[in-house]
């Protein structure tokens, strides 16, 4: 094969945020996920940390396993090759990556090392090169923030959505459909926002939980602040119920 061209430091650099966003996604709505449902057990909490970390670990080595080209370098047009130009054997990759979890190491090694290659591709016998013409600065930055953004979008609503599915919220929810002073104060046609907002917490079976839910109806529209609290082996029970706003309906 051809000689290529090594690729710089910025498009380097760039792959990597650009992997760290996107393999990123699915292990934090994971941990969303699991810690969602976990009731304060340091164990759960553990535990999940712990999938968490391994998981992150395991995309990050495989990232290179199909032709030497993860997410992020795909998109800027970059390659791992080995010191013949060829594509290196997968045991090679994974090589690669497990020895550069530490980036400002390989950062140091990038700008001021003797042969300016990673740790990783030093074991590896490997290097990144470019197999296109290098993207424009305002190219690359566009897809970093599409990336950061994408990032930011799926977790505020992975976080909306694993919220909404908790018990205590549940309990809410229901509170305000069956409470007939509410019913009667709001009027038909109950709503609820979509966007609540509040937290719970429980440690070894005892759980506080406070949310803001908007309700409308054809009378008015405010903003409930719920308060609940949970005993062990027992269900979260609604203890306070205030309006924090008061909207009349047009």
């Amino acid at each position: 094969m051809h000689s290529l061209k090594k690729a710089g430091l910025v498009q380097r650099f760039a792959a990597m945020l650009l992997d760290s966003v996107l393999l990123a996604i699915f292990p934090v709505l994971l941990l969303l996920f699991t810690t969602q449902f976990t009731e304060g057990s340091l164990a759960w909490t553990i535990g999940s940390f712990a999938v968490f970390l391994i998981l992150t670990m395991v995309l990050a080595a495989l990232k290179d396993s199909i032709g030497g080209r993860s997410p992020g370098k795909r998109i800027l047009g970059l390659v791992v090759r080995d010191d013949q130009f060829n594509v290196p054997a997968r045991q090679k990759l994974i090589l690669r990556n497990t020895r550069s979890f530490f980036w400002p190491r390989d950062l140091a090694a990038l700008v001021w090392g003797p042969v300016r290659k990673k740790k990783g591709d030093i074991a590896a016998g490997t290097d990144v090169y470019l197999i296109r013409p290098k993207q424009k600065m305002f190219l690359t930055f566009l897809l970093l923030a599409g990336s950061a953004v994408t990032f930011f979008v799926v977790v505020f609503f992975g976080v909306v959505l694993l919220m909404k599915s908790s018990s205590s919220y549940q309990e809410s929810v229901r509170y305000i459909k069956n409470d007939p002073g509410i019913r009667q104060w709001v009027g038909e046609e109950m709503k609820l926002g979509f966007l609540p907002t509040g937290s719970s917490h429980s440690v070894n079976g005892y759980g506080e939980a406070e949310y803001r839910i908007t309700v409308s109806g054809t009378k008015r529209k405010a903003t409930l602040i719920i308060t609940l609290t949970k005993e062990p082996n027992q269900s979260w029970q609604v203890s306070y119920v205030r309006q924090e706003q008061l909207q009349e309906q047009l």
